[in-house]
Parts: C-alpha cells; structure tokens; sequence
C-alpha cells in the first residue's frame, strides 16, 4: 500500500505528485506546526520537509533557533549553521580549495524551463513543480530575485558528484545533509574540521578574518535585514560574543571598507563555456587572497643564513598528542588530533599547501629531512675525523651513515649537526633497536616554538631485512648494508676556498658501485674530477678518486646505484690557519729522493714526515677495530686489504717512522692505461708509492724510475712526480697551521744536467709551486754540488778548504771549497748505479754482485714474509740497480727485522764482509778520488783539507772498510800521488759524512735549507769545470761531441789515460797499500780485476760517446769527461767474472 505524507496532521485528500492545497499553505505558521519526534537534539538529518528547497528553509530556520538557544550547542539546528558557515568558509577560501574543490553555476531559470521543455513526463513533473514553488516562496525564500544557485563540488569525494553546499537566498550558504565528515580530513579552518558530525563551530569561534567578511557583506547589502533577517540576528549576537578588542577591530574595519578591501576580489570561474562571479540576490560574494602566513610557532630557525626575501617554512608533527597542540599554527593552535603526512610527494616547497589549511606556503615534514634507507657499514667511523650521528655506542662494530637529504643542509649548518644546541640538546641521534632488529634515528629541528617547545622532533626506525615503507601513513625505513671504505685529504675546510685542494679516495667491491656527490649546502659541485685507478676484473676493490679544487664541500653523499639508497659523510672538518712558514728543501735523486723542512726559519731541519695528528689522511673508518664478541670476548678487526690500497695507491697513513721514510726510492706508480697526453692529477691518477719494495705492488700498477733523465715521455713522468712531492708539501703545510704564500721550496741539480733540461725541470718545479702553493712566487735552486758545502761548514769548526763528493744514483758531483766559497765544480755520470748495473745495455740485465745475492736474500726474506715472494718478482727488479736497491732496504722492512737477525739481510754489510766483490768497490772509489786529484793538479788547487761524502750513494764508499782513517790514509796517497803536491807535518785529510751516525743523503737537503735565501746556481756561474778524459786539461767551448768523434788521437788518449789510472791502481796503490791487508780483498779477485780491466775500454768509451751525443746532440759542447764510461764497463766485467768464478764450487 503507498503512503501519503502530509505537513499536517489530519487530513482525507489524496493527491497525485505535487499539487497545491489552498487549505494548508506551506508558510511559516504551517512550518511551525511540523512536530519532530526526536526532538531539537536529533542527530538525524530532517528530511520529510515537502519542498524541493527544504534545506534552504531548514538553515534558516536554523539560524533562528540558534539564536534563541546561543550560540555554541549540539542540536541539529548548530550542526546546520556550523555547516553552512563551512561552506561560506570554502567560498571566502576558495582559492585555497580549488584544487579540492569546483563551482557549479545552476541558473534556476534556464535549468527550469529546460526541464518543462523535456520529452520525458519525469523531467517535466520536476519542472513544474520547482517553478511552482518558486512562485510559491518567493517573498520567503527571496526566490523572485534568485538568478542562480552555485553548488561547491568536493573532487576528490567517492562519488560523480559531491556536493558539499551551496550559495542560499535565504542565509547566502546552504550546506546539505549528506554526511561529507570525511572532506575534514583534508581541509581544516584552526583545528575545526568542517562537515564533522560533533564538532560544530559558532561563527565567532572562527578565522576572525572570516568573521570580518559577514559583517562586511552585511555592511554591502542594504536590504541584508530583510533578505537575511536570521541571519541578520546571528551577526547580532555573534558581535555581543566577540572580544573588546576584536569589536574595536571590527568597527575599524568597517569603516575603512567604503570601498572593496585590497584582500577581496570576485569569485570568479568559468562553467560549461560561460564565465561566472559568484552572488546572492545580484550582489557579489567574495573571496580572499590567501594571507601571507607570518607568524607561527612551526617556522623553521635555521642556522644557516637565508636569501633576503625567501620564505621559511614551517616544521610540522607527524605525530599528534599534546606536545606541539598549544603552538600557534596558521590562525589557530595545532591541536592534539591533527598530525602532518610523513611524506608530501610536491618536491617544489612553493607549490605545497599547509596540511588542513591549504594556505600556499612551504613546510616541510619527515621525510624532507630523512632518507628511507640507512646505509648500514661493518666498521666504526674514526669519530675524531667523521660525524656518526650520536650512535649510541653498543659496541657493535656497526657505522651508519647519516640518512639526511641535502635539504636539511639548506637551512643548517654541518656544526648544528655536530654540536647540537644549548643544554646539550643532541641535533641528531642513533640508537639500536632492542634485539638488534633496527636503528631509531631521531632528528631535531629547532622552530620558532613557544617557549617551552623549541625543537620539532622526528623519528624513524629503520629496519633490518624488510623494506621501507614510506608513504603519508607509513614511517619505517630498511637499512642497506655496503662494503666501502675511503679517505678524505686534507680534513681541512680552507679560509680561502680558491686554496682547496682535495683527494677523496673511495674503495668499494666492485660488485656493488659506490657513488660520490660533493655538496655545499644544498648544492652539488659539478667541477670534480673523477679518476679511476684499477679497472681490472681480477681486483676485490675498485678505487675512485674524486679531485676537488679550488672550492671547498661541507660533506659528501654517498649513493648506491644498485638500490637507490643515499646517505651523508660529514666531516669534522678543522678550520685552516695560516701562521706559521715552511721551508722544504728536495733532493730528487736518479735512484733515491729525501726532503728536509723546517720551520720559522729555525736552523735544524728535519726529514720529511708527518704523524697521527698531522696526517694528511682521514679514514672514513677506522682500519683496525677491537669490538665486544659473544661472552665479553675481545675481537680484533683489521681492514688490511683497504690499508694496503690506500698506502700503495695514495700515501700511507704516518711517515718518519717504521717502514716508510725518507729518504725513498724516486719512482712514480700509475695505472697501467696511463694516457701521458691528458692530464695527470697526483695522488688521484698515480703517486709516489712508498710501499715500494715493501708491499706487493698492484696487477694494475706500474712504475717508472730513472724519471729523471731521459726523453719526453720521461719529462711527463718527472712532471707528474714532482706534482705530487709538491701536494704532499703542500698538505704538510696546511695540516700544520702553515702559511702557502710564506712557505718556500728549494731543489737541486747535477752540474752535468744540460741548460735545456735544467730549464724543463725548474719549469717543472716552479708550475707546481705556484699551483699548490703561490702565484706569487717561484722556488729556490741549487746545485746539486754546491748545497753538501754549505752543510757542513755550517756543522764543522775547522772546516776551510773542502771538496765535497755528491755521490747518487746516476750522478756524482765535485764541488771545491775555501771558507764557504766554492772555487770550481764539477759533474759526470759515475755513481752508485756503476756497481749494479751494466751501463751500455738494456737487454742483457744481469750484474754480477747483484746476481751472487740476490737469490739468497730472496729466500731468507720470504721464508720470514712470504708477501716478499711478489715484491722480488716485481718487473721492475729485473733492472739490476732496482734489485740492489731493494736489497740494500731489506734490512729497513718492520716485517723482517722481527722475524730475522738483521745480518742476515744486511745487504750493506753482506758486502763489507764480502772479499770477493770487494775490489769492485775499491776501483769505483779509486777512481773518483783519482779524479779529484787530476783536477787538483790541472787547475793548481790547494790539497783539500776536508772531503765530505753527500747523497744515497755514498753509502756504498764505507763497504771498502768501517775504518775511516784507514779511508782517509788511502785517500790521501791517492791525492798526492795523482796531483804531486803533498801534505805537511802538520796538515791531515779527515773524511766527512761517512760515520756510522751520518745521513749522507740528507746533506744535499740541510745545506740548502742553511744557505742564505738568495743563494742561487749564481753563485757558482763561470765556476764548472770539465776535465778532459786525458787528465791533462779542461774542456773548452769548441770541444764538441762531434770535434771528439772525429778525433781519433782524443780518442786514443783517453783510452791511455783510463789504462794509466788502472796501472797506477794496481802497481801503485796496491803495492803501497795492499787492498788486501787494508780493505780485506781477496788475491783471487784482485788477480780478476788486474788481468780483465784492460779489455774492452775502447767500446766502452766508443758506446759511451754515443749516449752522451743521443742526449746533447753532436753539436753541443762536451758537458762531462768521458774518462768514466771506460771505467763503467771495467766494474761491470770484472764483477761479472768474479761471479762466474765462484760458480758453483765456491758456495
């Protein structure tokens, strides 16, 4: 059976549809009589109301009974007038909710006669009877003056269409009564969430600028009264409700507002190809602009200065509660209901809207400050060099990188970080979770606060073996483990940016790259250079350099491209001074280097070196870790692998002490691809390995010596070496409080070095000076001759008339003395690498005191460290002098002198001890000293009253005996048998430099330290002398190579000059000294050398003569005597021989 419902209570007719009924007119009087069952308090919507515009008579009517009952109440009538006045709020705020929401124009009079006019009976029926009651309640409900209702649209509701209100001719807002509780969960007027089914908000409770907007429409519209006489009386007791201030306020406004205030403008949007404003009754409804949000208690106070002008956003909670409810929000408090997202996806902070309030203005939450994943590593973080976040120390042998984006460093500072705030406030924290499972990371941002609330504080736990989720309800993040290390050199932020120079080495498996940003604040440098040291596939590490200059970083950003997982290194980095001076001095020697500085001009200088606290080295972490195990045991961790790695391709990690020192082997490491055409970035593209010898050296490495001599491609190795010498002074300076532009580098060179190559190495030296040190200024040099005198006429009383011998590697250079005067010097390739090498080839590699222990050494050293079995294998050491010197630094190497009695590899010694080889030794010193006097008889030379030895290779001079007056005897019968001038009673020869204490090569390094700043080659110009291999006189301007080549006679007399020096060696020398009795030589060998020494000496000077002309060129002056090279081939032979005839019976 169909039900008929009527508006009153009694009543026979039955009509059909919607009729009028003059017997009960719908008006007020009728409206009135309507009973509710449930009473004012209902929660139930009122909906049996038969009108098709029952809402807009429902509101007014509310608004009635609110103000008979006050204002603030939980009856159907407040949740009406709070809705309604949501909807206003929407439209007073639409600019802020248009993206949520949309205006639909409904323009009753178009719409309704369309309706009328459709073929469907049920369109039709609908449009009669809206027209009916139009007509009905015009004077009511305004409708005579009704153009068009505008419906507020909810976007992103469940269904098609949600509509959430509408504009009213009755009370200008209309809400409707489908529950729309869940649109609060977007929008938010303070903490009112609209459309709630409890919370029901009185006009005067809200925004006061809204508040002001009702009364200035009212103030617009004349007849406002009369249209809205509910409504009228609503705005009378909500201005009885509002504060004095507030009135005051009000009044003000109003009366500045004759005009539109600047704030309104027209709600204006374009529907269904028309453009509309939004009005009631003909007059205009306005909206706001969004206002500016200027005070809050969740703005950010950053730490790092700002741009003037930019807008700081606010800091919001993601979690709610009672901490942060009372702090001042946008136009109200935060509240304790309402919590933030963890993550908004709009990356463009100028873009986002306030969370429940919709106000463009940048905040920020959670996930803007911390990553998703935490970066897990199976070490501990050298905290003294590197942040670890606060970890709480559990001795679990863990480090985290700090999982922070770039933005926070936007705001902050790297020391906000490190030093946190007043009251020992921690800026960052790391706390394991219990059990192990994960870490809590908790981050603290200072904002404006209250008083009592000054930090927004976030927290994520990460967790092991589960991935992250992150969204706008979820917070848990996943912790990634990676097996990396690195180093940073300097730990040092620069004054000066224009002065950085960085070296960030990473080593990562090679199975799982590593990725390395450099940031300063927010900004990623884009000038750094990345090199790649070992490439080949049988390497565990792969190694990447990145080279900074010129600018310096506040940390680093470590990237997992495999997974996507970032993380921040932050260095604690110390601040740059510039006080003190430096002064290096650098002997770089054919086979050794040394380096000696000082400081403030003090006259003791040092070998080079720097210790933990000055190291230029800072491990990301630390190599070696002690760690509590299962039942409080004690493990011991070491990163030997990483260690080797950096110390063979970088620099080691202390030096001075142990096994790496100066002075070292000069050689250069570098991949094996090398491309010498491109640019060469020391201790990136290669270094100066002082493991050499030491340490197996790398698949991927090679190294080059005799760099210092040679063609152009041997010129870029030099560059390259002296590059990084320079850097690694460099650092020495800036590590020590030192000043660049006051510090000051001197070097040395042979007299035999041609003008052309003297002149590529001090252009070598000065760029890179001026690169790593000044512009301002170019380095000091000296000869390699000259700098031994000034040392020890500085460190000897009664030192007058000197010779110094400057033995090296390749070069042996003479410089003459009186007082600290040098009178004449001179220069010639005779040295060291004479005893151990064959000098006139490079295919038959073999020497005969090499050869004879070079095997047995071998084996003692790797039965003691069989690591050593590489290190004799190495190619290099197939080169004879590489392999003497290797041996000669057994006896150094930590490794073997505790496992072995350091005899046993006492290579120095083995051949003092050796009466064999030992004539080998007694030639090579004869002749130098023969040498010596010729030039003394040539050029009338007082007999010296001194000779002091200098440079690594006089090391090999104490071989023939420990005895040095015994030396000094022999010497001097040398002297004057070969010069004919004689000591007196009372005058003696003492040698110098060749005590068992003595550092010979240091020599070079203190003497040029000690002479005077301006002490330069000047000093000894027009001073070097050439003798003539036939000992008779000096070379002179037009002897040529080419003048000598074509010369036979000079030829000849050379050759007879060198047989004289072996006869008077042997029938003299040996006769008045017997080297067998003074320097314990052999019979045997002594025979060897008198019955082979005479062979060969034409080719030899022949081969010679040609090497000399290949490097000079034909016509250039003669720049060495040619008596030596003979003398080379000599000491080759004989130690050749000597070899073979103690094989294989001797032994």
């Amino acid at each position: 059976m169909s039900k008929i419902f009527r508006l009153y209570p009694n009543g026979t007719n039955t009509y059909r549809d919607w009729q009028s009924t003059a017997q009960f007119p719908y008006n007020s009087t009728a409206r009135d009589q309507i009973e509710n069952p449930d009473g004012a308090a209902a929660r139930t919507e009122i909906t049996s109301i038969p009108s098709p515009f029952a809402r807009i008579a429902l509101v007014k009517t509310a608004f009635q009974e609110v103000c008979k009952s006050g204002l603030e109440g939980h009856t159907i009538f407040h949740k009406m007038v709070s809705h309604s006045l949501d909807v206003g709020e929407l439209f007073f705020n639409f600019d802020k909710y248009s993206h949520d929401f949309e205006i639909i124009a409904w323009d009753t009079h178009a719409r309704i006669e369309e309706l009328c006019r459709s073929p469907h009976p049920g369109h039709t029926y609908l449009g009669n009877v809206l027209k009916t009651y139009l007509a009905a309640d015009s004077r009511t409900f305004n409708f005579e003056k009704l153009r068009t209702i505008y419906l507020l649209n909810d976007k992103r509701g469940e269904d098609m269409m949600n509509i959430v209100g509408a504009t009213s001719p009755a009370t200008l807002f209309v809400s409707t009564a489908n529950d729309f509780s869940a649109v609060g969960h977007r929008p938010c007027f303070g903490q009112h969430k609209p459309f709630g089914q409890s919370d029901f908000l009185p006009l005067y409770k809200r925004d006061f600028e809204y508040v002001k907007y009702w009364f200035y429409l009212r103030n617009r519209h004349a007849s406002f009264a009369t249209h809205f006489p509910e409504v009228n009386e609503y705005l009378d007791v909500t201005f009885q409700k509002i504060t004095d201030s507030q009135r005051e306020e009000l009044r003000s406004f109003l009366q500045e507002s004759n005009t539109l205030p600047q704030q309104y403008a027209a709600i204006q949007f374009g529907f269904d190809g028309g453009s509309y404003q939004v009005e009631v009754l003909g007059e205009l409804l306005y909206k706001t602009a969004p206002k500016p949000i200027t005070q809050s208690d969740f703005f950010i106070q950053p730490t790092r200065p700002q741009a003037p002008g930019s807008r700081l956003p606010l800091v919001l909670p993601v979690e709610d509660g009672n901490t942060y409810a009372r702090l001042q929000y946008t136009y109200g408090t935060w509240g304790d209901k309402q919590k933030a997202p963890y993550v908004d996806r709009e990356s463009d902070l100028n873009k986002r809207l306030l969370p429940f309030d919709n106000t463009p203005h940048p905040y920020l939450t959670i996930s803007d400050f911390l990553e998703d994943t935490l970066i897990e590593r199976d070490r501990v973080w050298e905290r003294d060099a590197f942040f670890d976040g606060n970890l709480t120390d559990m001795n679990e042998g863990k480090a985290y990188l700090l999982p922070l984006k770039p933005l926070y460093f936007d705001y902050f500072t790297p020391e906000t970080l490190t030093e946190g705030f007043p009251g020992g406030v921690k800026a960052i924290e790391m706390e394991w979770l219990a059990g192990g499972s994960g870490v809590t990371v908790t981050l603290r941002i200072p904002i404006h606060g209250n008083g009592q609330v000054r930090y927004m504080e976030y927290s994520r736990k990460y967790y092991k073996n589960r991935p992250a989720d992150i969204s706008a309800q979820k917070n848990e993040g996943d912790i990634q483990t990676c097996d990396f290390s690195g180093f940073l050199m300097p730990n040092l932020r620069f004054a000066d940016p224009s002065q950085a120079v960085y070296r960030i080495g990473c080593l990562y498996e090679k199975a799982n790259t590593v990725e390395m940003t450099f940031y300063n604040g927010r900004q990623a440098l884009t000038e750094v250079a990345v090199d790649h040291r070992n490439t080949i596939q049988s390497e565990a590490y792969l190694i990447k350099t990145y080279s900074l200059e010129k600018q310096n970083f506040e940390y680093i950003q470590v990237r997992l491209p495999h997974t996507l997982a970032t993380g921040v290194i932050l260095p604690r980095f110390r601040q740059q001074q510039s006080i003190d001076s430096y002064d290096f001095a650098v002997d770089l020697g054919t086979t050794n280097t040394h380096i000696e500085y000082r400081k403030n001009g003090k006259a003791e200088s040092q070998p080079f070196d720097y210790s933990s606290t000055d190291s230029p080295i800072s491990h990301f972490f630390r190599i070696a870790v002690k760690i509590t195990g299962e039942g409080n045991s004690i493990l011991e961790f070491t990163d030997s692998l990483v260690r080797e790695r950096i110390q063979q391709d970088f620099l080691p990690d202390t030096v001075g002490e142990g096994d790496f020192r100066f002075p070292m082997r000069t050689v250069l490491a570098h991949d094996k691809t090398m491309d010498w055409t491109k640019a060469y970035r020391p201790l990136a593209t290669g270094n100066i390995p002082m493991t050499y010898n030491k340490l197996h050296k790398p698949e991927y490495d090679q190294t080059d010596y005799n760099i210092k001599w040679g063609d152009t491609a041997q010129t870029r190795m030099m560059e390259a070496y002296i590059d990084t010498l320079m850097l690694m002074l460099r650092n020495k300076v800036v590590m020590n409080n030192g000043n660049l532009a006051g510090s000051t580098v001197r070097w040395f060179y042979p007299l035999s070095m041609t003008p052309h190559q003297r002149s590529r190495m001090r252009q070598a030296w000065d760029s890179a000076f001026q690169h790593y040190f000044t512009d301002r200024a170019s380095t000091l040099e000296m000869t390699e001759s000259e700098a031994p005198i000034q040392y020890y006429f500085h460190t000897n009383a009664t030192a007058k008339e000197i010779v110094n011998v400057d033995i090296g590697g390749g070069t042996t250079d003479i410089a003459f003395a009186n007082g600290q005067e040098i009178t004449q010097v001179t220069s010639f390739r005779f040295a060291s690498n004479a005893l151990f090498s064959d000098a006139f080839t490079t295919t038959q590699l073999y020497n005969g005191i090499v050869n004879r222990y070079s095997n047995k050494l071998r084996q003692v050293a790797v039965k003691a460290n069989p690591e050593m079995q590489s290190v004799f294998a190495d190619g290099d050491n197939r080169d004879t002098a590489n392999m003497a010197s290797l041996l000669f630094s057994l006896k150094e190497l930590s490794t073997l002198r505790a496992r072995l009695n350091p005899k046993e590899i006492d290579f120095h010694e083995l051949l003092a001890q050796d009466a064999h080889f030992k004539i080998v030794f007694v030639l090579f010193y004869t002749a130098i000293i023969y040498h010596i006097a010729q030039i003394i008889r040539v050029t009338d030379t007082p007999l010296p009253r001194h000779i002091s030895f200098s440079g690594n290779g006089s090391k090999v001079v104490t071989i023939l005996t420990g005895d040095v007056h015994i030396l000094a005897e022999y010497t001097k019968l040398i002297l004057q048998t070969v010069s004919g001038k004689t000591y007196g009673p009372n005058e003696s020869l003492e040698l110098l430099g060749l005590d068992a204490k003595a550092q010979p090569k240091e020599s070079t390094c203190k003497g040029g330290l000690l002479a005077a700043a301006d002490v330069q080659s000047k000093s000894i110009h027009g001073k070097n002398i050439i003798l003539k291999s036939s000992g008779d006189a000096l070379i002179d301007r037009n002897d040529t190579f080419a003048k000598i080549k074509d010369n036979p006679a000079y030829m000849e007399q050379s050759i007879a000059a060198v047989e004289h020096f072996l006869d008077v060696t042997f029938d003299t020398f040996n006769s008045e000294f017997s080297f067998h009795n003074a320097f314990g030589c052999s019979r045997e060998s002594i025979d060897i050398a008198r019955a082979l020494c005479k062979k060969d000496l034409r080719t030899y000077l022949t081969k010679g003569l040609e090497q000399l002309c290949q490097q000079s060129g034909d016509n250039e002056t003669v720049n060495e005597t040619l008596f030596f090279y003979p003398i080379k081939g000599v000491l080759q032979a004989v130690s050749t021989e000597i070899d073979k005839s103690l094989s294989p019976s001797a032994e």
